[in-house]
């Protein structure tokens, strides 16, 4: 009994095959995503960027506004960790 396959059944076998590799990599890489974040404790890391006012305003060299967008960027890369409490975030 032979078995013969038409070109366009391996070419959607292959298009599935690696549909279905895809998802299994995006899986894998979600499990291993949330493994490394909740061994992480973001209470322990408290932003150490925060100085004073007087003194960045010294160390900005005038450039207020680029001293701001900086800190800004940083406090949102800082507070936009998801603490796993709130399920609507």
């Amino acid at each position: 009994m032979v078995i013969s396959f038409s070109s366009r059944k391996v070419e959607w076998l292959m298009i599935m095959l690696v549909v279905f590799l895809c998802l299994l990599s995006a899986v894998f890489s979600q499990i291993m995503y949330d493994n490394r974040v909740a061994a992480r404790d973001p209470a322990e890391s408290l932003p150490s960027y925060l100085l004073p006012v007087p003194i960045l305003e010294k160390l900005s060299f005038g450039f207020r506004s680029l001293a701001a967008d900086i800190l800004w960027v940083g406090a949102i890369q800082f507070y936009v960790e998801w603490d796993r409490k709130d399920p609507a975030f």
